[in-house]
């Protein structure tokens, strides 16, 4: 039994009908390489023979009655696979805007919480003979780079398949009353230590940004409910609309090493030109430049609750897209003196204490605080406090397998939160960088136009370089 941590119950109170907050990856595969036909029988077959292994795939939430703490995660034991994954088929010819379609459906679909939170679609008809598994997983029971650390679990290294059979886990039943009194009174005495100790660290945080605002790095620095006003952002319905392409890692770091920045700064740079392009299509040049929330992981001990990878441990800070400069090896220079700055801010915070002051609110108090933030009303008539988020996850570096069939691509799609319309989270793999575009489709009609310009921004900065 694990308590949720603070930061994701919160992902739990947030959540509403038109924000889910589902994180989602589309993995393409090519099935002539494994040994035997790669159905979704033996797709299931391979889940459970790793279920011992894949212990955020077998937990469930438990309430704690009368809401006295946060909610725990317990052990469901045996998973019934049929009822977690579900075959699905695209319409001919099966190229990447038919997946699009169908998974703009499907992304949509809840989760029911009365067992693990997830759920894939074995997808068949997909031109080249591949297949492609599109799982839904819910951001409170993993994100960020521990759910980047399931691909060893998910996906093996040769062709070679390994169907060893799964130790039986055994179920746990929902906490009892005493359990939860005994760990209430625990966390009660407890409570002056953490308060303590987090109160310590926002003074150091307060302590830490006043220096930071008198370095040279803080004209650079991009704080939240600065961004400008545009189409992309608004009141988020229900609907979605996914596209996805593929960029080379190869060229990413050769800008790199020419400009003297980041991956992650060619990623975000790439972005800006994208949309700025997407922006420029539609008639529309918002003041000053989009600016972007960019999840960062703060999980210094790898470890989940109760040294488990379940959970989170991600802060935000926010980066310019530079959207507004024209020259692009420009833009990147600024994305780069931005992010610099973020880095800046972000030590000088002390992220670690905001994950703590998360932990110590009581949970009514933080459930009706997340749930005004969410609200759509709210959304309608706030300003945003980002334009958009750009999520770069550092994905496998070598080639995977799943039954035998070769992973060719992996796509993810963040969630949505009101307010911004736009999700584009970037993952590597092997020597591509795999790019998932999640819109609403009521403020970003056609994420199609965001989705073949981040390649076209690349070429523009491989251009300067060869120039």
């Amino acid at each position: 039994m694990y308590r949720l941590a603070g930061t994701d119950a919160a992902m739990l109170y947030a959540e509403t009908s038109e924000a889910p907050m589902n994180a989602c990856t589309l993995t393409i595969l090519d099935p002539s390489t494994a040994p035997t036909p790669f159905t979704i029988e033996h797709f299931r077959e391979l889940m459970l023979a790793r279920g011992d292994r894949l212990e955020p795939f077998r937990q469930r939430l438990a309430a704690v009655p009368l809401g006295m703490d946060w909610p725990v995660w317990v052990d469901a034991g045996s998973v019934d696979m049929h009822a977690h994954i579900h075959p699905a088929r695209v319409r001919r010819p099966g190229a990447a805007r038919q997946v699009a379609e169908l998974i703009s459906d499907l992304i949509t679909q809840p989760l029911p919480h009365d067992r693990p939170l997830w759920q894939c679609w074995f997808i068949e008809g997909l031109e080249n003979g591949y297949v492609a598994i599109f799982c839904q997983l819910h951001h409170a029971l993993l994100g960020g780079t521990r759910a980047m650390a399931m691909y060893e679990l998910l996906f093996d290294l040769t062709p070679e398949v390994s169907m060893e059979p799964a130790r039986p886990a055994s179920a746990e039943r929902a906490p009892s009353p005493l359990a939860v009194t005994s760990h209430l009174a625990w966390s009660i005495v407890g409570t002056p230590v953490r308060m303590a100790r987090t109160a310590r660290d926002i003074a150091g945080a307060a302590v830490g940004v006043a220096r930071f605002r008198t370095s040279e790095l803080w004209p650079d620095a991009v704080r939240p409910y600065q961004a400008p006003s545009t189409s992309l952002n608004g009141r988020i319905d229900a609907a979605r609309h996914c596209a996805y392409s593929t960029i080379s890692l190869t060229d990413v770091k050769t800008v790199k090493r020419a400009f003297g920045v980041t991956v992650n700064d060619v990623v975000l740079a790439v972005c800006g030109g994208a949309l700025r392009s997407y922006l420029h299509e539609r008639g529309e040049e918002p003041r000053g430049s989009l600016s972007a929330s960019v999840p960062v992981s703060v999980d210094a001990g790898g470890g989940g609750s109760g040294g488990s990878v379940i959970g989170n441990a991600v802060a935000n800070f926010g980066a310019t897209l530079a959207t507004d400069v024209a020259d692009p090896v420009e833009r990147l220079r600024r994305v780069a003196a931005s992010t610099r700055a973020a880095k800046g801010l972000h030590a000088a915070l002390g992220p670690e204490a905001m994950l703590r002051l998360a932990d110590i609110l009581p949970p009514g108090l933080s459930g009706a605080a997340m749930r005004t933030m969410s609200s759509p009303r709210l959304a309608a008539h706030t300003p945003p406090a980002y334009n958009v988020i750009v999520s770069n996850l550092p994905g496998p570096p070598v080639p995977l397998y799943s039954g035998g069939a070769r992973l060719v691509a992996s796509h993810v799609f963040g969630p949505l939160i009101q307010g911004l319309g736009l999700n584009i989270t970037v993952l590597s793999y092997v020597d591509s960088i795999d790019v998932g575009i999640n819109a609403c489709p009521g403020l970003v009609p056609d994420p199609w136009l965001i989705a073949d310009g981040v390649p076209a921004a690349l070429d523009e900065l491989l251009t300067a370089v060869t120039n």
